[in-house]
């Protein structure tokens, strides 16, 4: 007979500060007086209650400005071009459209020359466009307009960023990592969960990367929502989230799943949350749905490659220049990609189903089936993961759990470190700050891509065991015993009534 939890006035508490909940206890197994019962550990964040110090949050503010400098080689003339557009159009529709437009003309450049089927430019719902085209107008009024600047596929052509028009590109993405970090404190009870991630350094370096903290603290917003029974709120906050990017459109299904066993009105819920999220992705990408048509396109023909096995395709070109890999580029990969994927996803939605999985551990295990089915695993793909993956270790801990977690963040730090590489990060100040020029920073990021010839088979042999480790964590989660579906207890319906 398992004993009652104590309950205090912070909520129900385990061994070290970290919240542990009873099979009865927990939001996904009964309902108290016709609703879902609402778990009195989760508050929502306020000005005056953030969840975590205002020193941390301010100290968290300030790390992320100091380094807003550092940008990836590749994809900061992606961010160059795009303010670039986004800042020279008065319109925002057309403002929009552009990077849309340019990627399109400029595939059929690259497929008419020979060199590959697509051009690598804006591959994302229109979310962040949206976002950022305040700030690049702004930049574009108030100081020099930046002209776009577009290479042949894999030469390293753009200057850095200007740092104040960094700092307001990545702003959004500083706000959305302290949304996360709020989230996660206010979603454990535990405010070191909150701290660990705005200070962790593999979120800091995707942070500098990439825009996906925004899609991160939507995703976590919208199974907040969830678990208060608030199922339009949550479907609107996921499809917010795949508007900026795709990812939690995937979560989507495990909210409607979860309500089917979380409440006895399960189908006006889960009816709730999918016309919700299918609404709000709408409404942001509707305008712009042929561009969105033809990046849905470009990512179904990529090649498999980064933290994925397919990157094996990558190891051949370089270990036999000469070998015919055509048919794989074409064909191959796109295909063993799509059934890998759909059968990742389907197989664990069945096992979450099958195993009764809480909405956190179905959400994290469909994350992870993302990762192990992926053609390609770019190194910002783990961070949901790893946010859910802390939450599941604060709230539920064990031994395995720490595993995946430690793994989740540190593999696609090393990878990195490796990959980009991680003093690549570096060119962009040095140019800025006159250490080096242009041409010396191109020619020193040239002289690294050769270095593949020698780290092309291990990094294809680190794509096979991230893979494998996805699929070791789907398995772990999955073995955890299910709770029986029961009444709650008494003790838990007075506190429900009170919560309501």
């Amino acid at each position: 007979m398992r004993p009652p939890a104590r309950h205090d006035a912070r909520g129900p508490r385990g061994v070290a500060g970290t919240v542990l909940l009873s099979g009865a206890e927990h939001p996904s197994r009964g309902w108290a007086a016709g609703r879902m019962w609402r778990s009195p550990r989760f508050v929502w964040p306020s000005l005056a209650h953030p969840g975590i110090p205002w020193r941390w949050l301010l100290l968290a503010l300030a790390v992320r400005m100091l380094v807003s400098p550092l940008q990836h080689t590749w994809d900061s003339q992606t961010w160059w071009n795009v303010a670039a557009e986004l800042g020279g159009e008065s319109d925002p529709w057309r403002a929009v459209a552009a990077p849309f437009e340019t990627m399109r003309r400029l595939s059929d450049l690259a497929r008419g020359s020979g060199q590959r089927e697509y051009y690598e430019y804006w591959a994302y719902p229109p979310g962040m466009l949206l976002v950022w085209w305040p700030i690049a107008r702004l930049w574009a009024v108030l100081a020099d307009p930046l002209v776009p600047q577009f290479a042949a596929p894999d030469v390293f052509t753009a200057r850095p960023v200007p740092f104040l028009l960094a700092l307001g590109m990545k702003t959004p993405v500083i706000i959305g990592d302290l949304v996360a970090g709020v989230l996660m404190a206010r979603l454990t009870g535990n405010e070191r969960v909150g701290r660990w991630y705005l200070f962790n350094p593999y979120v800091l370096l995707v942070g500098l990367w990439t825009f996906d903290g925004v899609m991160v603290a939507l995703l976590l917003a919208g199974l907040a929502l969830a678990e208060r029974g608030r199922w339009a709120a949550s479907g609107v906050a996921l499809g917010l989230g795949a508007s900026v990017k795709f990812v939690p459109a995937l979560l989507v299904p495990a909210v409607a799943l979860w309500a089917v066993r979380a409440t006895p009105g399960w189908m006006r819920a889960a009816t709730l949350t999918s016309l919700a999220s299918a609404a709000a992705f709408l409404a942001v990408s509707g305008p712009w749905l042929d561009g969105l048509r033809y990046v849905l396109e470009f990512h179904a023909a990529r090649v498999g490659g980064g933290m994925a096995w397919q990157a094996i395709w990558g190891a051949l070109a370089w270990i036999d220049p000469f070998a015919d890999l055509a048919p794989v580029y074409l064909y191959l990969s796109a295909q063993i990609g799509t059934l890998t994927l759909t059968g990742m996803l389907v197989l664990t939605a069945w096992v979450a189903w099958w195993r009764r999985l809480d909405l956190l551990d179905t959400s994290l295990a469909l994350l992870l089936a993302y990762l192990a089915g992926s053609k390609l695993v770019n190194e910002a793909y783990a961070l949901p993961a790893v946010a859910l993956a802390a939450i599941a270790v604060a709230r539920r801990p064990s031994p395995d759990k720490a595993v995946l977690l430690l793994g989740l963040w540190v593999l696609p730090l090393a990878f990195t470190a490796v990959s980009v590489p991680a003093w690549g990060f570096l060119l962009a100040p040095a140019v800025t700050l006159g250490w080096v020029d242009i041409v010396d920073a191109r020619a020193f990021h040239a002289g690294y891509v050769l270095t593949y010839q020698y780290l092309a088979p291990l990094l294809a042999l680190a794509g096979v065991l991230f893979q494998g480790f996805c699929v070791w964590g789907i398995w772990r989660i999955a073995r955890r015993r299910p709770a029986p579906m029961r009444a709650p207890s008494t003790e838990v319906v007075r506190l429900g009534a009170a919560a309501a």
